[in-house]
């Protein structure tokens, strides 16, 4: 059997992960809660996740973002619950249960619903300055 053309590889788990984290906006979120037993084995992920979250070029999309970290020692899942503020200003709570997430699925989960609540800045219009158009303004003002 001829195969021909290459063979493609995804950069793997790492650059996938890398990917999701340069697009976390945190804008629209007031408060972050992160909820977790550290002797549950499924809470890994949830504190890989608030190392990703508690980074600093994350926490520059909104310095007044209040982070809290509640740390249990009864059994319970691990939790994220996003405190947010919707484009017309009501409030709503989003709440992640992070026991069967890998850190890429928390990122892309949450990346996509934190995303449809950022207000997008109008775009005006710039027409770029072409020599011609320097003339004509020349000539207009004399």
């Amino acid at each position: 059997m001829f195969r021909s053309g290459t063979i493609t590889r995804s950069g793997g788990i790492f650059s996938a992960i890398a990917k999701q984290s340069k697009l976390i906006n945190i804008k629209p979120v007031n408060r972050i809660t992160f909820t977790f037993d550290p002797f549950n084995k499924r809470s890994t992920e949830v504190r890989k996740f608030l190392f990703q979250y508690s980074s600093a070029r994350v926490k520059a999309t909104n310095v007044n973002c209040k982070y809290r970290t509640n740390i249990v020692c009864d059994g319970s899942p691990p939790e994220v619950v996003f405190e947010l503020t919707k484009p017309s200003g009501e409030k709503e709570n989003l709440r992640v249960l992070c026991e069967n997430l890998t850190l890429l699925e928390l990122l892309q989960l949450t990346n996509k619903h934190i995303a449809q609540y950022i207000v997008k800045p109008e775009e005006t219009s710039k027409l770029p300055v072409t020599k011609a158009s320097k003339g004509a303004k020349l000539q207009q003002r004399r």
